[in-house]
């Protein structure tokens, strides 16, 4: 097992940079990465190909000096090119096995699960992580109904699969997650639009160790 599947097994947080959310993604990612954050995803919808690679690139690179995994979301030829550790694949994207076939097996994979019917497919389909959610309402995925506290729960400790409770997590929410033994957690806007990303970064690490 190579060292970021090992890393994967421990880690705690999760970086969400997106693009749209982000002032700047690369510095964010910089500061998140310098932090302390264990994995950051790279996710966008807004920038084209051409600048959506260059931002992936440079992400990529902190990634690799400060020993955080880089994932990008849902953009196969865009984790591909930049060398990325691995992908973050929701229900509506590429199969598994295709992105395996490109990709490689020894990269990282992960699956969006709202319900318990997803979270089956997703251990029957051996992904390596899976994200629980939303637990609240995001601004970030407004499309998305939550799915509550006690269902994002359910999914979280399944007990097979590591997984990440995301949607709409914040320093002012997060003590209910930790009473419930929900320590691994995927942020997005609470740190994109925070005014002291690395204060906030630490501060989400303290709750969750």
């Amino acid at each position: 097992m190579n060292w970021k599947k090992i890393l994967l097994k421990k880690a705690k947080l999760y970086v969400l940079i997106d693009t749209k959310t982000c002032r700047n993604p690369v510095l964010t990612a910089q500061i998140a990465a310098t932090a302390g954050a264990d994995i950051l995803q790279l996710r966008s919808y807004d920038l084209t190909d051409h600048d959506l690679m260059l931002v992936a690139k440079e992400i990529k690179k902190i990634c690799q000096k400060h020993k955080c995994i880089f994932i990008v979301n849902n953009r196969i030829d865009i984790a591909y090119l930049s060398k990325a550790d691995g992908i973050h694949l929701g229900q509506s994207d590429i199969d598994l096995k295709s992105a395996k076939s490109l990709l490689g097996k020894n990269k990282i994979f992960g699956n969006s699960c709202h319900n318990n019917k997803e979270l089956k497919e997703a251990i029957k389909n051996k992904f390596d992580y899976i994200s629980a959610g939303p637990i609240f309402k995001t601004k970030t995925k407004p499309e998305y109904k939550q799915i509550g506290f006690k269902n994002s729960l359910k999914i979280f400790n399944n007990g097979k699969i590591p997984a990440f409770a995301i949607g709409g997590i914040n320093l002012s929410n997060i003590d209910t997650l930790i009473q419930h033994s929900m320590n691994r957690i995927a942020v997005c806007e609470s740190i994109c639009r925070s005014k002291d990303v690395k204060k906030t970064i630490k501060s989400f690490i303290t709750k969750l160790n």
